[in-house]
């Protein structure tokens, strides 16, 4: 196994390290991870974007890139810029949105995306997917690790259908999201995290 910093590859600080401890101490769901704990304090005030504020930020370990879960350790999205009390964090649905991902029963990879129109139906996709890929319905989606930039393995959500894209080279498999993004208040964000090697 190795330790690898969220946006880097160095290990963990004392601050990290204090940090996992401090009063709001991260769920045992979140143990493989070295996470900060952090609160919504805003929400974009607009439909067309899905972002939040949380009210930590680089003194306290938090950089642009890391992920943002809830305390189920299901994705919330990822932090988009950040200050030294502060992040913003754009969304899982939000259209600047996108990372790796992976059916956990077909193993099928492709790209996290949101949109305007998942945006207001509160969903994601799996997109770049082929007719061969044989994703399926009520499959789960977890992220991909791509060169230790963030972990694999976070639940992302599950398949509730699939649609062709304009075009009809690929399809993409749309998904609802683990986590009730509508509801936050207590997120953590992954400062860094265990992989298997």
């Amino acid at each position: 196994m190795a330790l690898t910093e969220a946006a880097g590859m160095r290990s963990p600080s004392s601050k990290a390290t204090s940090t996992r401890r401090a009063k709001n101490t991260v769920p045992p769901v979140l143990e493989r991870f070295w996470a900060t704990s952090a609160w919504v304090v805003a929400r974009a005030p607009d439909n067309w974007k899905g972002e939040v504020t949380l009210d930590q930020g680089t003194d306290q370990g938090i950089q642009a890139g890391q992920c943002v879960v809830d305390e189920h350790g299901a994705l919330v999205g990822r932090v988009k810029e950040v200050g030294a009390s502060w992040a913003n964090v754009t969304l899982l649905w939000d259209p600047g949105f996108q990372m790796a991902g992976q059916g956990t029963k077909s193993g099928v990879l492709g790209s996290l995306e949101g949109s305007l129109d998942l945006l207001s139906r509160g969903e994601l996709a799996l997109a770049c997917l082929t007719e061969a890929d044989p994703v399926s319905l009520g499959e789960e989606v977890v992220t991909f690790a791509a060169q230790g930039v963030y972990p694999s393995g976070l639940v992302v959500g599950t398949v509730m259908s699939l649609e062709e894209d304009p075009g009809g080279l690929t399809r993409s498999a749309i998904l609802t999201p683990a986590a009730d993004l509508n509801t936050l208040s207590q997120v953590f964000v992954v400062t860094a995290f265990w992989e298997e090697r």
